[in-house]
């Protein structure tokens, strides 16, 4: 007689035996959840990235990386902008949080607009194409997507916003999402002394709050950076973790690391032509705790910071 097929309950995914049944029956659980719909990765919307992380993991800090100039704002008002294109039930929308030290909110809003109407800054500020750009106002001003003061701030000020936006949102099931501008710019929990710490010093102090914060709250945490370039670097090549402030914490301390890079920006404009490099993004999935690492290739509009999937067949 045949034994009957074991069915794993999803209460029973939380378990926190350590053995190999355990593991296998949480990893398993995983990948049921993920392939019946009911993961709760959030997912950036961009699909050559989720194929390979999955999507955005509650509980978790994604650290993002860039050299000036690169797209790391673009790439997360990108991932809002596709949450907003969901056009999911209220029940299921994930609310956002965006911490901003050296932005205006108006600003930050100017380039949302941009990416989600396909509109240049400056067609929108002459007020072009105002039924497209009316119906971009429409969909961003109906989603829960909020702005922390513009000011030095303890990463955990943050924490409060969050809960008010948790019981803003009675009904909904889904954790909500921060996005952190410019990680080397917040502070840590004293606002004063950090003022006069270095660079690299702060940003060890953010990046283990917001690895706290994460864990505490239930949120996905994302957290851009920009790069540094070091002496005689052939930036054609794709950054690694040596290009942070603070390569060793960040390693250590991100439970995700993307970094993003434009070969373009290095060459001139009749090398990036006749090596196709116009538009080119290249991103590279350097850590994930919760699956694999990996590369793939976007496009990207500089001009309306807009990421687009990559199709051969542009060239």
């Amino acid at each position: 007689m045949e034994a009957a097929e074991t069915v794993i309950p999803a209460t029973s995914r939380l378990t926190g035996r350590t053995d190999a049944s355990g593991v296998l029956e949480r990893l398993f659980g995983r990948i049921q959840d993920r392939c019946e719909g009911r993961s709760a990765e959030i997912q950036t919307g961009f699909n050559s990235l989720d194929w390979i992380i999955g999507g955005l993991v509650p509980g978790e800090l994604t650290v993002v990386g860039g050299f000036a100039g690169t797209g790391t704002t673009a790439f997360m008002i990108g991932i809002i902008r596709n949450l907003i294109a969901r056009n999911l039930p209220p029940s299921e929308v994930t609310p956002v949080l965006v911490s901003l030290t050296d932005e205006i909110p108006e600003k930050w809003m100017l380039q949302m607009l941009s990416i989600d109407s396909g509109l240049g800054a400056m067609q929108i500020l002459r007020g072009a194409d105002t039924e497209t750009l009316n119906e971009s106002r429409r969909r961003i001003s109906g989603y829960p997507i909020a702005f922390s003061p513009r000011r030095p701030q303890d990463v955990w000020s943050l924490a409060s916003q969050m809960d008010q936006m948790k019981s803003d949102a009675e009904g909904r099931s889904r954790p909500g999402i921060l996005f952190v501008d410019r990680l080397e710019d917040h502070y840590p929990f004293n606002a004063y002394e950090s003022s006069t710490m270095k660079r690299k010093e702060r940003i060890a102090e953010a990046v283990a709050e917001l690895r706290g914060l994460a864990e505490a709250s239930g949120w996905a945490v994302i957290a851009g950076t920009r790069l540094r370039h070091r002496q005689n670097e052939d930036l054609m090549g794709a950054p690694t973790f040596r290009n942070f402030w603070n390569p060793t914490v960040i390693a250590d301390a991100a439970d995700k690391v993307i970094l993003l890079h434009r070969p373009e920006l290095f060459v001139t404009v009749e090398e990036a032509k006749n090596k196709n490099l116009n538009n080119l993004m290249k991103i590279s999935v350097l850590r994930n705790v919760s699956g694999p690492a990996g590369e793939c290739v976007m496009r990207f509009e500089g001009g309306k910071g807009r990421f687009e999937e990559w199709i051969e067949s542009d060239g």
